[in-house]
């Protein structure tokens, strides 16, 4: 029954993702396709998205993310550690002590390495400036699964000999996401954007990733860069059947 009850809660954000886009795709309203790469300065997240125009200036979108997440460094100085205070990462494995014939090897230090896949949802509003101009703002709830490659470094409190492991681990990672953006139009169909994200990052399995500094890559505000193009769906813009539902231009 356990294990039932965990598949199926698992399954939860699918399940959601599913209906909203088909909830999304029904109708006749002006459609948008969009891909956008985002950085934190660190490696590149892609992101492909569906938007469809409802209520003249707002959306609702869905779609999928995939990419690097940066890299993080943790740990602690060497005289605390000898003082007894000892790093502890998001992994109980690699909190565990490590041993070998000298002794007993507590956790000093550790890196992270990131990549992430996953879908989200979400509703927005944007505001036209101009033919050309526009602004956009979105909210995003993610979720999505994530590899972490962990460097971890351990050290020997009697002679402070230190050993090196690596783990990969894997874990379940959500998000609520805060994006404004600038539009360009580029053409009838195509347009440029730009702007900033603002994930919230939280752990729906502690069990398995336990973050508790904003080091850990998923875990609190972790901003970025971004920068996509989209491309409309349907009539171009003269069209009597689309002349309501042009306003938006990215």
């Amino acid at each position: 029954m356990l294990r039932f009850e965990l598949i199926y809660t698992s399954m939860m954000p699918l399940r959601l993702f599913i209906i909203f886009t088909f909830i999304v795709l029904v109708g006749n309203a002006q459609q948008r396709i969009a891909l956008d790469v985002s950085s934190r300065l660190e490696n590149a997240n892609f992101t492909f998205s569906y938007h469809k125009v409802v209520k003249t200036h707002f959306l609702l979108s869905s779609g999928v993310f995939y990419g690097g997440n940066g890299s993080s460094y943790s740990g602690k100085d060497t005289l605390l550690f000898d003082s007894g205070v000892h790093t502890s990462s998001p992994f109980a494995q690699v909190n565990n002590a490590r041993a070998d014939s000298d002794g007993t090897y507590a956790l000093l230090d550790y890196g992270t390495q990131g990549k992430s896949f996953g879908i989200l949802i979400g509703a927005g509003y944007f505001y036209p400036i101009n033919e050309n101009h526009s602004l956009r703002a979105n909210v995003y709830s993610k979720f999505g699964y994530a590899t972490s490659n962990v460097r971890a470094y351990y050290r020997l409190d009697a002679t402070h000999n230190d050993m090196k492991a690596g783990f990969t681990m894997s874990h379940a990672i959500a998000s609520f996401s805060f994006e404004l953006y600038h539009g360009i139009k580029m053409s009838d169909r195509f347009a440029a954007y730009y702007g900033v994200k603002f994930p919230y990052y939280y752990s729906p399995n502690k069990a398995k990733f336990n973050p508790l500094i904003y080091k850990d890559l998923y875990y609190g505000f972790e901003p970025e860069l971004s920068l996509g193009i989209s491309y409309f769906i349907g009539k171009v813009m003269g069209s009597k059947e689309n002349t309501s539902n042009t306003i938006d231009q990215n």
